[in-house]
């Protein structure tokens, strides 16, 4: 159905971001740091 293709494009998308924004926090955390 496309309601579940739609709603698995959602998730991914919302999921790289969160991925994304966490790989940029470590790196401006490992920045601080040193």
């Amino acid at each position: 159905p496309l309601h579940l293709l739609l709603l698995w494009w959602l998730a991914s998308h919302f999921l790289l971001h969160y991925c994304h924004q966490l790989e940029l926090s470590g790196t401006l955390n490992a920045i601080y740091v040193n």
